[in-house]
């Protein structure tokens, strides 16, 4: 799957998961799925809560609630025990791993799904349905018990008039907030009146209690067979740092604490051969992820020949180079997934030179296999910071056309032509691309090339949005762009302090950083786009004026008049049509083309002066608001 493929599945996933209650793949190909995601330079970010919420969020602050990385084996746990260990003597908590919904209550009446583990939904309305000690806040896991599930299952269906499948799904659809209060107080009732409750269990009301030195696959084994026998259904086991202190100190990754990790069982895997490693860069961090070409094996009637290793400290934890072997599964029957391997190549130096990366002689220094730069390792991945990488360069412009622009028909291939023919690298450049430069790629005829023209050129007319995502600014997809645009105009946000942009619901200071100093970085590409496209407004900022078109000389560059147009409510056209309300020009007499056109359509014909002393004026309206209205700097 490409990409596009990949967030439209896991889009669809979602729904199903959380909106329909009728998931279609296991939690280890959804886990995969998004992993693959990010390692193709994706977003995996989800709107979910939205989907499903009545807009009322509860926001976990500093203390989020985060997802758990996992393993899907013991000594992959053990390994990381005693990674995160500070000696033999560390205690950990080895607990069930409940398939249920993750909730938080807060002691004084507010109950709250897990959400996205920084903003969670509302459930209060829900808690007649569940038994739990309500005097004490925790986080826990909201789940039917086998015996309750099976007197819920003959009585209840989803809305389909079907039967759920199994408690989580019941779960799940008993906990849906978008239910109306009316069919809320008729499922309180029908479970009062059969005596069915759901449980609210805490994290770590059982625990077991290990020394590192104590952990072994046996007894994590005999553990999992022992949770197994209570009454409810579980996918997995929960390993977790005792010390809650020393817990808080490691932190956190964006989607998972550092001080606990979980376990989910897997099929044995097949032994293969490491014969090439390819390292590809990442179009908005500048990290390179590591795919294995492996001697090829059968799984499943399948042939698996490549495995996505997910980073660089994935490969240095596990020992891999070429000339090693690794274990592979198709983690849930689709994604070739590593679940172990075995060091084959046994000389430091001779490893260091098969990671697939550039070497000097001594094997220390180590180089973007792309552009020869040294790469830079950090705690996670591995880094090639030129900004002139023909790998890097070429996947940032992959992103803008099938993330940002979302131009169907334009491969990576197709791209990777444009770049060795014409030296392509940005967006705005394939806008000027003409029939007759693309018809010298090759394997183009004039047929294909005004094909492919036309497609380029229908992407010209976009929203703010799709460029502000085609940029490749580190944390910002397409969630994040509407997030942000839905509270400020396009103009005012390419001036946006970082403090305004804190302000944005689920903007932290590293999004809002990230953002602020992204747009900084590529405002001349941005001034480049915005004299080549056609932007049209979201309905969320249009304030009907409809479009404005601007001809002749004028005394700011086209772009600025462009903001200052948009911040007052008007949609960008290039050419004159019938929807066009307002044609701005150097000259109102003027008889140019276009002018000749916009009286055809008795389309108001206005000079640049006399729009500019009218923008000065509702400029002027909007001084006495907290924020100096941006066109008031454009104008002074």
């Amino acid at each position: 799957m490409n990409l596009e493929e990949m967030v439209e599945s896991k889009r669809r996933a979602d729904e199903a998961y959380w909106r329909d209650f009728e998931p279609f793949m296991t939690d280890a190909e959804y886990d995969d799925l998004v992993e693959m995601i990010k390692a193709a330079g994706g977003n995996p970010e989800s709107k979910v809560i939205d989907h499903v919420s009545n807009g009322k969020k509860y926001d976990f602050g500093d203390d989020p609630m985060l997802s758990l990385n996992k393993v899907y084996s013991t000594d992959e746990l053990i390994k990381w025990a005693k990674s995160v260990a500070r000696d033999d003597n560390e205690i950990f908590w080895l607990e069930p791993k409940y398939d249920g919904i993750s909730a938080f209550y807060n002691g004084h009446g507010v109950l709250a799904t897990r959400g996205d583990g920084h903003f969670g939904e509302i459930i209060t309305s829900k808690i007649p349905l569940l038994r739990f000690e309500k005097n004490d806040s925790k986080r826990g896991e909201i789940i039917f018990r086998k015996s309750q599930f099976d007197r819920f299952h003959d009585e209840f269906r989803t809305r389909n008039g079907e039967v759920y499948k199994n408690p989580r799904n019941a779960v799940a659809g008993v906990m849906n907030s978008s239910m109306s209060d009316e069919d809320n107080d008729v499922l309180i009732q029908k479970f009062h009146e059969t005596g069915i409750f759901i449980d609210f269990i805490g994290h770590d009301e059982l625990k077991i209690e290990f020394k590192l030195s104590e952990i072994t696959p046996e007894e994590i084994d005999q553990i999992w067979s022992t949770f197994e026998a209570l009454p409810y259904e579980q996918d997995g086991l929960v390993i977790k740092l005792a010390d809650a202190e020393y817990t808080k100190s490691l932190g956190n990754t964006s989607h998972h604490p550092r001080g606990a990790m979980a376990l989910k069982r897997n099929e044995a895997g097949i032994w293969s051969k490491v014969v090439g490693i390819d390292w590809t860069l990442s179009g908005t961090d500048h990290s390179l992820t590591p795919t294995l070409e492996i001697e090829p094996i059968d799984i499943g009637g399948v042939t698996v020949s490549h495995v996505l290793a997910h980073n660089a400290k994935f490969m240095f934890d596990n020992s891999i180079c070429i000339g090693d072997e690794v274990c592979v599964i198709r983690s849930g029957g689709v994604i070739p997934k590593i679940v172990g391997s075995r060091m084959i190549v046994t000389n430091l130096l001779e490893r260091v030179k098969r990671l697939g990366f550039k070497t000097d002689e001594t094997g220390v220094h180590r180089f973007c296999p792309e552009c020869g730069s040294q790469l830079v390792f950090g705690e996670v991945d591995c880094y090639c910071f030129n900004d002139d990488c023909p790998g890097y360069m070429l996947k940032r412009l992959y992103n803008a056309v099938s993330k940002g622009f979302e131009i169907k028909g334009l491969a990576e291939s197709t791209i990777k032509k444009i770049y060795d023919k014409f030296g392509i690298t940005k967006m705005y450049q394939l806008f000027d691309l003409d029939v007759h430069r693309l018809a010298r790629l090759e394997g183009f005829g004039e047929k294909s090339a005004e094909q492919l023209y036309d497609v380029i050129q229908a992407a010209s007319v976009c929203t703010p949005v799709q460029v502000i995502v085609s940029l490749g600014i580190p944390l910002i997809g397409k969630d994040a762009a509407e997030a942000v645009l839905a509270e400020m105009p396009f103009a005012t946000l390419l001036t946006a302090s970082e403090d305004r942009l804190r302000q944005v619901a689920g903007f932290g200071p590293e999004r809002a950083s990230s953002l602020c100093k992204g747009l900084q970085k590529c405002s001349k590409e941005i001034e480049e786009l915005l004299m080549r496209v056609e932007l049209k407004s979201d309905e969320k900022e249009s304030k009907g004026k409809g479009p404005i078109c601007f001809t002749g000389e004028a005394p700011y560059p086209r772009s600025q008049c462009w903001q200052m147009a948009i911040t007052n409510g008007w949609t960008i056209s290039k050419s004159i049509t019938k929807e066009v309300s307002l044609l701005v020009c150097a000259d109102s007499d003027t008889n140019s083309t276009k002018a000749q056109k916009a009286k055809k359509y008795g389309i108001e014909i206005m000079a640049f002066s006399d729009w500019f002393n009218n923008l000065k004026v509702e400029a002027k309206e909007m001084e006495s608001s907290s924020q100096r209205f941006p066109i008031v700097d454009l104008l002074d």
